[in-house]
């Protein structure tokens, strides 16, 4: 199970590194072709507002994620079991 978990982090972890890069290389692509439409270059416009549209989505996560919790009525004081503190690599 151990290995499954590592080689999925690996990919996952490639594959977002991946994905960052080429969307900021598509927003520097963009930025060029506003400066051949309108005549000046505007990416801290561009770059901030990819910015900021991270920051929502990642603020509408974890309102989402937290919303669902108290939903649900998760318990908030709860204790790891012995078998769960073991599984998941943490020492007593």
């Amino acid at each position: 199970m151990f290995r499954f978990l590592t080689i999925e982090t690996l990919f996952s972890t490639t594959m977002a590194t991946i994905t960052g890069v080429l969307l900021s290389s598509m927003i520097a692509d963009v930025v060029e072709d506003s400066e051949v439409k309108t005549g000046r270059r505007s990416e801290g416009l561009l770059f901030s507002a990819d910015n900021l549209f991270k920051k929502i989505v990642s603020g509408m996560g974890v309102l989402i994620s937290g919303s669902l919790l108290a939903f649900v009525n998760f318990p908030t004081n709860a204790k790891r079991g012995k078998s769960i503190r073991r599984s998941s690599g943490s020492w007593p």
